[in-house]
Order: C-alpha cells, then structure tokens, then sequence
C-alpha cells in the first residue's frame, strides 16, 4: 500500500499565541499526523505541540527578521480526535500550521527521510527544498516553504509534478506557508524541488519523505504434488 495524503489542515495567526489546528477531514484513527509549524520572529524553544506530538526536526533561519520552523509527528490514534493546540508564544509576527494526514504508511517506520532543510536570508522568489535520498521505493516526498512577507501579499506557486496541499496566502504580518506532495517511483535522490514565491523572500524550506506500508507477500505454497497413475 502507497502512502497517501489523506487530507490537510492550515491555519495562520498575525500574532503570537496559540493556533488550533482541527483533524484533517476524514482522519482515521490509523493515520500518520504531520504537522509544520512556522513563526516569525520569537524562538524555537517556545514552539510547542499537544503532548502526543513528537519533534522530528527543527531549524532557525538567522537573520534581522529571523525565521523558525518545526516538524512534529503523531499518531491519529495517540493524538485524539483534536483540535490540536501550536503555540509560538513570542512570534511577534504570526506563525502558521500545516497538518498533514498520511494514510497507507510504514507504521514500524514511518520516515524514511526524516526533516530536512535549507533556508535564505537572501531574499528569492525561486525557494528550494532540499534533495533528499530514500532507500525504499514507493516513498510519499513532502515539502515545505515558509517566507516572511513584511506586509505583503505573497503566495506560492509550487513545483511541477508536485500536488499543492496547502496555500496559506500572506499580508500583513506573517508568514506566507506552500505544502506539496509527490509519490515516488524509485529509491535515491529526489533532486531538489523549487517553489516560486510571488514576491521575493527570505525563506525556509523541508523536504522529508513518508515510507508506505511494507506488503507481505503471498505465502507460498509447500505442498508437493505426488500424482496418482490408476
């Protein structure tokens, strides 16, 4: 079985404090929740998920208007039906939520590539997510891009070949968020995947990737056939 996006959830604030972010529509208790939790301004360590949320990656883009993201992970069934609570209590100018739902993944392994990121001070409306290299076929490839809009009206256009799962438009002050998905047909490097911002931004970008479920073959038949001559 592939692993799939089942459904997302985004939600913005153009302030600090709390988002509420509801289960995905269609969310079954088996699903994987991934959840990228952008801030400008203020600091990772007071980025927080509900409880049930493991981080699997961070990272801080340093700059006079610094930037801040995290990747946490859930099970549907260890986070509870929701709403789940992200907080960024000192982002001065807004964070937001992409809440992914994953069906058909490896629940032993769930990652094969887990967060990884590359991020611009530079301002740059063509923004890269890194190339990554799953060793298993049949991967779910997720990317991310978050860029600082100082009071702007700024959207994403994403990769071709990639499905856009979420567009979190921004002004004012906060941040403009793009999610998107690919399947992947082979193990190895993915390459890297280029977004382009419709104003140029300082930015940060993730790509990781989701294992499928692993199939067990068919059993195999060990019965010997002695045929019977009359």
């Amino acid at each position: 079985m592939a692993a799939t996006v089942r459904a997302v959830t985004q939600v913005a604030s153009t302030s600090a404090g709390s988002l509420s972010a509801a289960a995905p529509a269609g969310t079954q208790v088996g699903d994987l929740l991934i959840a990228i939790h952008n801030a400008n301004k203020g600091d990772l360590a007071s980025m927080t998920a509900p409880a049930a949320f493991t981080l699997n990656g961070s990272t801080t883009l340093v700059s006079q208007w610094p930037q801040f993201a995290q990747v946490w992970l859930a099970t549907r069934a260890s986070a509870g039906a929701g709403p789940y609570p992200f907080a960024a209590p000192n982002a001065a100018d807004g964070h937001s939520v992409v809440l992914i739902a994953v069906t058909g993944y490896d629940s032993t392994t769930p990652l094969a590539v887990g967060a990884t990121w590359n991020s611009s001070a530079s301002v740059a409306t063509a923004q890269v997510a890194p190339s990554v290299s799953p060793a298993v076929t049949g991967g779910l490839l997720l990317c991310g891009w978050s860029s600082d809009v100082f009071n702007n009206v700024v959207s994403y256009t994403t990769p071709p070949g990639m499905t856009t799962i979420a567009n979190i438009e921004g002004s004012a002050n906060y941040i403009a968020t793009a999610a998107a998905s690919q399947s992947l047909a082979s193990a190895g490097a993915t390459g890297t995947r280029t977004a382009t911002c419709s104003r140029a931004s300082q930015y940060i970008a993730v790509s990781l990737v989701v294992a499928s479920a692993v199939v067990a073959p068919p059993p195999t038949d060990t019965s010997t056939f002695f045929p019977f001559f009359g």
